[in-house]
């Protein structure tokens, strides 16, 4: 049985991070970039807080896989898009 690949544009990318961040709140980038699979989620929040998702921005730490730390960006989805009824029906 053959998977058929489905498009990986800018749009699934915004819904996948705009979904995941009302899922689990405060997330950093390495793990966005993982759980949502986007190779460049600095760029796609960005692309996201300019199209008026309200989008905060605070800097953090992040354990290394050899148990240090440094530092990263996290984000969290702090209220509905302020068109969402516009942009995004059903969806606040």
């Amino acid at each position: 049985m053959r998977c058929t690949p489905t498009p990986d544009d800018i749009h699934a990318q915004h819904a996948r991070l705009i979904a995941w961040l009302r899922a689990n709140g405060r997330t950093s980038c390495p793990a966005l970039a993982l759980a949502c699979d986007v190779p460049s989620v600095t760029k796609r929040v960005c692309e996201l807080i300019a199209d008026g998702w309200p989008i905060q921005r605070t800097p953090g730490r992040v354990t290394t896989r050899c148990g240090g730390q440094r530092r990263s960006t996290f984000y969290e989805l702090t209220g509905a898009h302020a068109q969402g009824d516009l942009f995004n029906p059903g969806n606040p």
